[in-house]
């Protein structure tokens, strides 16, 4: 198995609930608060390692 991959599946029970797909009001907009966080901690910086979950939360929130 793949590091990268062996690491997620360690770490999925707590990655999981920050990148699923919310089913309801209360969990958008509370997908929209972890976005906000991540957005005041990345900056202007496209470059910052977590531009990844930016990207990603904002996939599931703008679908």
């Amino acid at each position: 198995m793949h590091q990268q991959l062996s690491e997620a599946i360690k770490y999925w029970s707590h990655i999981a609930p920050v990148v699923k797909q919310p089913k309801n009001k209360k969990e958008y907009y509370h997908l929209v608060s972890q976005l906000d966080e991540l957005l005041d901690i990345v900056g202007d910086d496209e470059n910052h390692r977590l531009m990844g979950l930016v990207d990603a939360i904002s996939s599931l929130i703008f679908s």
